[in-house]
């Protein structure tokens, strides 16, 4: 029983990104059929159809097709009749109804992943792209153009994800088994989408950041106009006298102000505006501090995601051979301008020519073809022998992605202690370099 309610609420929550999906039909149906108070009350209650139709397709699994469908008729039919009773949005009610049924049924057995084929997911972002266009200079449609604005940019993020995580599984799932993808490429592939998402939405926002923008600045030259402007004989303080000033006493002509009252007066109105400056900024200096800290505090965090696996480690994520590391961060700066010189080139000839002996090749050969392997998103364990590391990468590809003459010979000169001719390195290198 728990878990059909589990899968009945997994269903429910599934259906906000199905009803996104299809969000741009739905706002039609808003702007023309259905009131502003109670469509998104109905829309919402069609997740509760989701949950139903999931439960009907789990408790029976392999049901006569129109029996079915009947079934789904006559629950939609009364979702229907609850809401518009026998009215011309009550026909309009108990198609989606249908419709929602239908996809629970289908999320009963199938991940929202695998439930929407990609094309759904560009189709939708496209009608949202004409629909967003037409709602902004079609006036009867302007009531809606905010919402397909947030609308579109919420199923856009959606759409990357998604057809990331497809591709992410074609390339590395061979026959349901266990991704093979290592978590930090996960996370790094994650941050880019997320980076992306904030890239759009500040492109897509820009007009409305740069009104706030200017709103905060006007705010700001307001309040300086008005510190600078305390004690003035301006028509505010004028204003304030007249209400709230003392009632005039008749002890006779008051006479001028003697100047050293003037000038204290003036003294003390500078050194009140100076301090409020110096609080302000000391204040603003203050907030900018706490945002340094937080901002390292997160890249920091970001960066230790990024570089981190499973075991928070890049040991579990990089191959070594011995005490020589393929991932040395204390020579950061030096790896770059390696990297630079080496753009164009498929292997840095300086680090070969410097090899003294086959053996020596072979391994830096070996090593090449792990560090690839790992950079194309394979998670290398240490414990792993060449040969189970072999079998190991050639199921995660579906194919022979290591050289059996590599494997091979490094195993006999590494461990073997067999020396190699300049011909077997020769021929190693070609294979290697064309793979």
């Amino acid at each position: 029983m728990m878990e059909l309610l589990r899968r009945a609420a997994k269903a429910g929550l599934s259906s906000i990104v199905e009803m996104l999906i299809a969000m741009p039909v739905l706002l039609l149906i808003h702007l023309y059929v259905l009131p502003e108070p109670i469509y998104w009350l109905w829309l919402l209650s069609h997740a509760v159809l989701y949950a139903i139709g999931c439960m009907i397709r789990t408790l029976w699994p392999n049901p006569v097709l129109i029996m079915n469908q009947l079934l789904l008729a006559a629950v939609s039919a009364l979702f229907s009749w609850l809401w518009f009773g026998v009215s011309w949005p009550g026909i309009i009610s108990l198609l989606t109804g249908w419709v929602a049924l239908a996809r629970g049924g289908v999320l009963a057995y199938l991940p929202l992943g695998r439930a929407l084929r990609t094309n759904v997911y560009l189709l939708s972002v496209a009608a949202y792209f004409i629909l967003s266009f037409v709602s902004r200079h079609a006036q009867d449609m302007a009531a809606i153009a905010s919402t397909v604005s947030w609308c579109a940019l919420c199923t856009l993020g959606i759409t990357f994800y998604m057809l990331n995580r497809n591709a992410l599984e074609q390339e590395s799932l061979r026959g349901g088994a266990k991704s093979a993808v290592a978590r930090s490429v996960l996370w790094k592939n994650r941050m880019l989408l997320i980076l992306f998402a904030v890239i759009v939405l500040l492109a897509a926002n820009f007009n409305l950041l740069m009104q706030a923008f200017q709103a905060a600045l006007r705010k700001l030259g307001e309040w300086i106009y008005w510190l600078l402007s305390l004690g003035t004989d301006g028509e505010p303080a004028e204003e304030l006298g007249t209400q709230m000033g003392p009632p005039e006493m008749g002890f006779g002509e008051q006479g001028e102000p003697a100047a050293f009252w003037v000038i204290l007066e003036t003294i003390a109105k500078w050194i009140a505006i100076i301090l409020g400056i110096v609080a302000a900024l000391y204040l603003l200096y203050r907030l900018c501090k706490l945002a340094i800290i937080g901002l390292k505090a997160l890249y920091a965090w970001i960066m230790e995601r990024l570089m981190a696996g499973e075991s928070m480690s890049m040991r579990d994520q990089d191959y070594e051979d011995e005490v020589e590391k393929l991932a040395d961060f204390s020579e950061l700066a030096q790896q770059w301008r390696d990297r630079l010189r080496s753009m164009f080139e498929r292997e840095p000839s300086e680090r070969w020519d410097r090899l003294t002996n086959n053996l020596e090749r072979i391994r830096y050969l070996y090593r090449q073809a792990i560090r690839r392997i790992i950079l194309e998103g394979y998670r290398y364990e240490p414990s792993q022998t060449p040969r189970e590391l072999k079998a190991g990468v050639d199921r995660w590809k579906g194919q022979a992605r290591l050289p059996e003459e590599l494997v091979r010979y490094y195993e006999e000169a590494r461990y073997g202690g067999k020396e190699l001719s300049d011909q077997q390195i020769a021929a190693v290198r070609k294979v290697v370099e064309d793979r």
